[in-house]
């Protein structure tokens, strides 16, 4: 079987963290996730808000299909 863990944060840039080349801040605990998996070095956004961007990602669905559209929209009970 296989595990999946998907982190996400508010917020967050990029190079935030020491495994993506912060020199600055110390994230053992993530480092070593990130090591023994994957970390993803690209990613493509389908909207400015965060919001429609994590309806997307726990659906699979676009905005328009899914109906969020902006910050502080509830994702529909039949998306």
């Amino acid at each position: 079987m296989t595990k999946i863990l998907f982190i996400t944060a508010d917020e967050q840039r990029f190079d935030a963290l020491s495994c993506t080349g912060n020199n600055n801040t110390k994230t053992p605990n993530l480092d070593q996730i990130a090591s023994e998996g994957i970390n993803y070095q690209r990613a493509y956004v389908n909207n400015v808000t965060c919001m429609p961007s994590r309806a997307t990602m726990v659906t699979g669905q676009y905005p328009a299909t899914h109906g969020v559209f902006s910050n502080g929209v509830p994702l529909p009970i039949n998306a």
